[in-house]
C-alpha cells in the first residue's frame, strides 16, 4: 500500500468522565486529602450524573446551565452549586491549555451567593465562654483563647510549638496547622505571620510555655499534637456550662475579628492577625462590623 492512502488515526475525544478522572489522578498529587476527598465527591454527586458522557470538546455554556438546573431541581444551595461549577471551571482550564476545548463552558457565568449570616458570640458572651471552657478542659483552654482573643484557627492553634511563642513580645508565630488527618501543614495560605497577643493570652500561656515539649497542646494518644476530637468535646462542654449556644471552633476566630472590628481596630491590623491574602477579603467578612456612628467628627470640617 502506497503512503498516499495511509489516512492518520484520529485520536478519539475523551468524555468528561475520562477526562474527569484523568485531570483529578494528576492532582492529587499536589493537594491536599482532604481536598481531592471534596473533588471527588463533587464529580460523584454533581457533575458526571450530568455531564459524564459528553464529549469534552462538546462542553458548552448550556452544559454549566444543565448542571446548575438538575442541582437547583434537588434543592442544593447556591453554595453546592458554586462548588461544582467550580471544579467543573477547573477541569475546563485544564482541557483548554491542552487544545482540547476552545472556551470554558462556565466562562462569564456569574453565581450570587445569599449573605452567609455567621453564628458568633459577642464579647461578653466569649469571656464567659473562655472561663467555662478553663473548667471543662484547663489544659485546652488556652488554645480556644488563642482563636478567641487573637483570631488564629484552631488548626494553627493547636499546631503551636513552644519555639513559636515569645511572651516577652507578646507575640507568637503561626507557620503550621493541625490537620483533620492527624498530620501537620503549612497554615491554609501557606504564609507564615506573627500575631500579637493581649495581657490575659500571655498569662494564660506562659505556664503552658514553661511544660511544652514541644508541642503547646500534646496529643492524650501519642505524639504530636491534640486531636480535634476533644477539641470539640471541650466547646460543647463549655457552651453547655455558661448556657450558651454551642458554635464551632472557626466561630471563635470569626468572633474575635469582628469584635475587633467593632471596637475600631485598623483593618490592616486585623487582616494581618488573620493571616487573610488581602484586607478586600477581611472587609468583605467583616465590613459590616465597622462602626458607622462617626458622623460628629465631620462637624466644622
Amino acid at each position: 500500500m502506497s503512503l498516499a492512502h495511509v489516512v492518520p488515526a484520529v485520536a478519539p475525544v475523551p468524555t468528561f468522565r475520562d477526562y474527569a478522572e484523568a485531570w483529578l489522578l494528576r492532582h492529587r498529587l499536589h493537594i491536599r486529602p482532604n481536598s481531592a476527598r471534596i473533588y471527588r465527591t463533587v464529580l460523584d454527586l454533581y457533575l458526571l450524573p450530568v455531564l459524564g458522557d459528553v464529549p469534552v470538546q462538546a462542553l458548552t455554556r448550556a452544559s454549566a446551565h444543565a448542571v446548575m438546573a438538575s442541582l437547583a431541581d434537588r434543592k442544593l444551595s447556591v453554595s453546592t452549586i458554586k462548588s461544582a461549577l467550580s471544579v467543573l471551571s477547573a477541569v475546563a482550564h485544564d482541557a483548554i491549555s491542552e487544545g482540547v476545548l476552545e472556551r470554558s463552558p462556565t466562562h462569564g457565568l456569574k453565581l450570587k451567593r445569599p449573605p452567609k449570616v455567621r453564628a458568633i458570640y459577642n464579647a461578653d458572651q466569649l469571656e464567659l465562654f473562655l472561663q467555662c471552657a478553663q473548667r471543662a478542659d484547663e489544659a485546652l483552654a488556652p488554645a480556644l483563647a488563642l482563636c478567641g482573643k487573637a483570631g488564629l484557627r484552631v488548626g494553627e492553634a493547636m499546631g503551636l510549638q513552644r519555639q513559636d511563642v515569645d511572651l516577652e513580645a507578646r507575640t507568637v508565630r503561626v507557620e503550621r496547622t493541625r490537620l483533620q488527618s492527624g498530620a501537620t501543614g503549612p497554615t491554609k495560605s501557606g504564609r507564615v505571620r506573627v500575631v500579637d497577643l493581649c495581657d490575659s493570652l500571655v498569662t494564660m500561656l506562659r505556664p503552658v510555655v514553661d511544660k511544652a515539649d514541644p508541642w503547646l497542646f500534646p496529643s492524650r494518644r501519642g505524639h504530636g499534637p491534640i486531636a480535634y476530637t476533644f477539641v470539640r468535646q471541650a466547646m460543647r462542654e463549655a457552651a453547655r456550662m455558661g448556657n450558651l449556644v454551642p458554635l464551632s471552633p472557626h466561630a471563635l476566630r470569626h468572633g474575635w475579628a469582628s469584635i475587633m472590628v467593632k471596637r475600631g481596630a485598623p483593618m490592616p491590623w486585623v487582616q494581618r492577625q488573620l493571616g487573610h491574602a488581602t484586607i478586600t477579603l477581611s472587609m468583605d467578612y467583616y465590613g459590616s462590623h465597622l462602626p458607622l456612628d462617626r458622623a460628629a467628627q465631620l462637624d466644622g470640617w
